[in-house]
């Protein structure tokens, strides 16, 4: 499955961790805004969503660095983020509220920090 380069982008930019908490990164540029109330659930989604979404970077990661051409690099990637589309969407977030979600945690210690008390409670 190809998915529009838009969404490629904000899901590899995904992988990025940050921290203990494993929280990963959105593209800047995506567009997300940052909203201060999520509820419980939806960070608790977003916990194990980052986790799965680092799972898989972390398992396609030796497949990606042995790829030797573009289009074996290519191949990899569509694969990975169809993956990590899946792992978002699985635990009941769209990609933009799983960048939305992302967005505020850096803006807010307080939801940074509720997602690493998350994150730490399920590994």
């Amino acid at each position: 499955m190809t998915y529009p380069r838009n969404i490629m982008l904000a899901i590899l930019a995904l992988v990025v961790a940050l921290g203990l908490g494993t929280v990963p990164a959105m593209a800047q540029d995506y567009g997300a805004s940052v909203e201060a109330n999520y509820s419980e659930e939806e960070l608790r989604s977003y916990a194990a969503a980052a986790i799965e979404v680092q799972r898989i970077n972390e398992t396609f990661q030796p497949q990606l660095q042995a790829a030797e051409t573009p289009e074996e690099v290519q191949a990899v990637r569509e694969q990975a983020t169809g993956q990590m589309v899946e792992a978002v969407e699985d635990e009941g977030l769209s990609v933009d509220r799983y960048n939305q979600i992302f967005q505020a945690a850096q803006a807010d210690p307080e939801v940074a920090e509720q997602i690493s008390r998350y994150v730490q409670e399920m590994q």
